[in-house]
Parts: structure tokens; sequence; C-alpha cells
């Protein structure tokens, strides 16, 4: 019920770098664990084409992909969350972009913006957790933080951090690849 259209996407990032951060690590974690190792046994194999390798050499083989894999999995798991966050940002900007030319169309016609379908969901709730039509608080808004603010591989979040326009930068700056192959 936010009627600023830079508090709810500050919250929308928030949450949806939270949600994204822990679904990613949750569910990519074991089988990226074990398909590093299968890649790590199987250079291991390839590297020694031609030699005879017996149940010793596949005991070591084994330990070091185990090794290695575990050493390095939470770092790789660290850069796929970071990989699902940047893209899940813009992605819901997207998704959201309806929602906040609407709060821009208000204020510059000088009205307050209230989503008429969260307005009669929170009319339904008693009186006590209801929201209220207005901007955000900064204590509402530090529990968006909070969501954000932790999550793992990443420095924790600022304000600044939240007030990226991604349509913006996505359409301005031009990506590494994007550089190399128009030089």
């Amino acid at each position: 019920l936010d009627p600023e259209e830079q508090g709810l996407r500050r919250a929308t990032h928030h949450m949806i770098r939270a949600m994204t951060a822990g679904m990613a690590a949750i569910t990519c974690r074991d089988p990226l664990s074990t398909t590093l190792q299968g890649y790590l046994k199987q250079a291991f194999i390839n590297s020694l084409h031609g030699v005879s390798i017996g149940p010793e050499q596949h005991k070591l083989i084994d330990e070091a992909s185990l090794t290695i894999a575990e050493d390095n999995v939470e770092l790789a798991t660290n850069f796929i969350v970071k990989s699902a966050c940047e893209k899940a940002t813009p992605d819901m900007d997207k998704r959201m972009e309806n929602e906040f030319l609407m709060r821009k169309q208000a204020r510059q016609e000088g009205r307050q913006y209230a989503d008429p379908v969260a307005l009669a969901r929170a009319q339904s709730l008693p009186e006590k957790i209801r929201p209220r039509v207005g901007a955000i608080t900064a204590q509402q808004m530090a529990i968006y933080e909070e969501f954000s603010s932790k999550i793992c591989g990443f420095k924790p979040t600022t304000a600044e951090d939240m007030i990226v326009d991604y349509s913006v930068m996505k359409s301005s700056t031009p990506t590494t690849m994007q550089s190399v192959v128009h030089h």
C-alpha cells in the first residue's frame, strides 16, 4: 500500500534478493557438490589416459575429488546465489513496472495511489495488523532490510545498493562481452 514507487522498489528488491538467495542456496548446494565431484573424478581419470588405474589410484582420485569439491562448493554456491539474485532483481522490476508507473502517475497528478486489490485485502485483516495506506516507515523498511542484509556471499546491503534502476543500467551499460564484440 506504499504510494511511493521507490519505497516499493526497495522493499521488492530486499524481498526478491532474500528469497532468491535462500532458494538458490538450498536447491543447488548438494547437486553442485555431486556434479563437481563427478567432473573432478573424470578430469583426474582423463589426465591419466593410457595409464592403468588400480584400486589404490581410484581411492586417491575419489578422496581428492571429494576434498576439492568440499573445499570449493561454498564458493561455487555463493557465485550461483549472486548470479541468481542479479537476474531476479531486474526480472522483478520488469514484473512490477506497471505498479511503479501507476504510483508515479498518481504522484504527478497530485494524488496518493492505493492499489484497490491490496486495499481490499488489507480491509479484511484485523485492525491491529492491518497495513495502512502511506509510505513505508523506517521501522517497516528495517524488516525488509533485515531479510536481505545477511545473504551468504554478499556484503551487507545498504540503502544505496537498493536504489539501482536496473532497466536504465541494462540499456546504458555494456557488458564485458558486448564491449569485446563491438570493438
